[in-house]
């Protein structure tokens, strides 16, 4: 499974990309729906550790 669609499958997430190159994922989510460590232990879980996450306003 695909970074992408890992994020993509959390209910709140309205979109998640993912950058091979980078190692990173972009995601816009609703925050009164999910919680970043929700996301974090749905990549961890499928063996894709989210080692730090960063929040851009």
């Amino acid at each position: 499974m695909r970074v992408g669609s890992i994020l993509n499958a959390i209910e709140g997430v309205l979109e998640a990309e993912a950058n091979p190159v980078d190692h990173t994922a972009t995601v816009t989510y609703d925050t009164l729906k999910t919680d970043p460590e929700i996301m974090k232990e749905a990549l961890a879980k499928n063996n894709f550790p989210a080692e730090s996450m960063r929040f851009l306003k």
